[in-house]
């Protein structure tokens, strides 16, 4: 997996999502600045995050994830290819 595509949720949901799945911390910088600039907007603020991602011009392998209501998640697994310059 290149990139995991995340919900923020809150600041403790990115840190915990970042432990979980192992990532170094602070690899969730879309998630982040997205939580930053507009908050929690509900269900689709991953795709807010998708779209930063996307802007920031990565590619490859990825995987939107959401969590839902009491101990469920959501997982859409995509693949971006690299834009020509």
């Amino acid at each position: 997996m290149d990139r995991f595509v995340c919900h923020p949720g809150g600041t403790k949901v990115v840190e915990a999502v970042e432990g979980a799945l192992r990532l170094r911390r602070g690899s969730l910088d879309a998630e982040r600045e997205t939580l930053r600039q507009s908050g929690n907007m509900s269900a689709p603020t991953v795709l807010f995050v998708m779209k930063a991602v996307l802007d920031s011009g990565q590619a490859g392998q990825m995987m939107a994830c959401a969590p839902g209501p009491g101990f469920t998640a959501s997982f859409l697994p995509f693949h971006v290819t690299a834009r020509a310059v």
